[in-house]
């Protein structure tokens, strides 16, 4: 008889997953279409998911806390090596790997969404960030340029993330993206039951509530 699924993910790190996926899509089509205003919502919805997710990363459900999943470079080496073998390491949440792409995609989307506040388009765009008067000329090219380049980076990013999720599913016959839509994944070989506590969805939304208000509240600058 088989075991049955595990739950892994929680309700609200799986809309943060996909939510985030459809925003950041949106601010890159609306910068190629020049619709800077609809942009600039976009970017004021990224830095809310990302602040929440942070918040989650905290005092979220176990597999979502970052205590749990962000390890040091001794952990990150042995799982690549592991990885390298053809035999993973097996882990129900993200893996060593998988935690250094995550933290590398909160962190510039974190810079690149602040960058936008303070960036100042006149040359095609004609657009300035709602805070762009808190800084000088010098200061908001400067972050101008950093927002656009890091939207290459992200691309990079997001494109190695793509690739590591099809190579799992192509030699290791691991779906990682499954689990992120019905939060359930099947159970180790080991046949460990790998359960995972969840935290309240009320914390969730308080969370989700403090982060937009933290966004809210620095536009009014």
């Amino acid at each position: 008889m088989s075991q049955p699924y595990i739950k892994v993910w929680d309700l609200p790190t799986r809309l943060f997953h996909w939510s985030l996926v459809a925003v950041v899509a949106g601010s890159f089509y609306t910068v190629k279409t020049s619709q800077m205003a609809l942009h600039a919502y976009l970017g004021y919805g990224v830095l809310t998911l990302v602040l929440w997710r942070l918040g989650w990363g905290l005092w979220g459900s176990s597999t979502s806390r970052f205590s749990q999943f962000v390890r040091g470079p001794r952990v990150v080496l042995a799982y690549l090596r592991s990885l390298l073998a053809g035999q993973p390491h097996g882990h129900y949440g993200h893996n060593p790997a998988g935690a250094m792409m995550i933290v590398a995609l909160l962190l510039v989307l974190l810079l690149q969404g602040l960058g936008g506040l303070f960036a100042s388009e006149n040359t095609f765009l004609f657009f300035d960030g709602p805070l762009v008067h808190w800084v000088g000329a010098a200061w908001s090219e400067t972050l101008t340029f950093w927002h656009k380049s890091s939207g290459s980076l992200l691309m990079v990013l997001v494109g190695l993330h793509v690739l590591a999720n099809l190579l799992y599913l192509l030699l290791f016959r691991q779906n990682l993206v499954r689990p992120m839509l019905t939060g359930l994944r099947p159970p180790m070989p080991s046949g460990e039951t790998g359960a995972t506590p969840q935290a309240p969805l009320g914390r969730a939304l308080v969370t989700l509530l403090i982060a937009g208000a933290l966004v809210v509240g620095l536009l009014q600058f």
